[in-house]
C-alpha cells in the first residue's frame, strides 16, 4: 500500500521543498534512464545534474547531443544516404569521433592530455567545453 505524504510529515516548508526537489530528480533520473530518446546525450550525462550547466556553446552542444555535422545525424534527418564516417567507414557520431576517428586525432590528444586514460565519455562534460567543440567540426575543417 502506498504511503500518502501529508504536510504534517514535515517539520517546515524547507523540508517539503527539499523532499519535492529530490523526488523530482529521482523521477527525472528514472525517465532519463528508461527513455529511448537522447541516447547520445545520455552517454555524456548518465546522471541528471542537480544544478544545470549554463556555459554550453553551439559546437559543444552539437557534440554532446549528436545534433551536428555527424553522418549519423544527417542520415537520420534525410540529408545523407548513410551514417558512415567518410574516412573510416564506421558509424559517424560523437562517440566515434572522440574515441576512434583518425581525422580527430589532434582533438582527441587534447582531451587525453586533460583526462585520465582511457577517455570516459561521462566525465567529459566536467572539462572546459571548448575541448569538445572540435569534434563537431565538418570533416573539411578537421585538423
Amino acid at each position: 500500500m502506498e504511503h500518502i505524504i501529508k504536510k504534517s510529515d514535515f517539520e517546515n516548508h524547507l523540508q517539503i521543498k527539499e523532499y519535492l526537489h529530490y523526488l523530482t530528480l529521482d523521477l527525472w533520473q528514472h525517465r532519463w534512464e528508461t527513455s529511448n530518446k537522447g541516447r547520445t546525450t545520455f552517454s555524456f550525462f548518465p546522471t541528471v545534474p542537480e544544478l544545470p550547466r549554463i556555459s554550453f556553446s553551439k559546437l559543444s552542444t552539437q557534440t554532446l547531443s549528436g545534433h551536428g555535422p555527424f553522418m549519423a545525424h544527417l542520415h537520420r534527418i534525410g540529408k545523407s544516404e548513410d551514417d558512415l564516417c567518410q574516412h573510416c567507414h564506421e558509424r559517424d557520431d560523437p562517440q566515434h569521433r572522440i574515441l576512434a576517428c583518425p581525422l580527430f586525432t589532434d582533438e582527441r590528444s587534447n582531451l587525453i592530455a586533460r583526462t585520465p586514460e582511457p577517455i570516459c565519455l561521462h566525465r567529459l562534460p566536467e572539462l572546459p567545453l571548448e575541448f569538445l567543440e572540435g569534434f563537431a567540426r565538418d570533416y573539411n575543417e578537421a585538423t
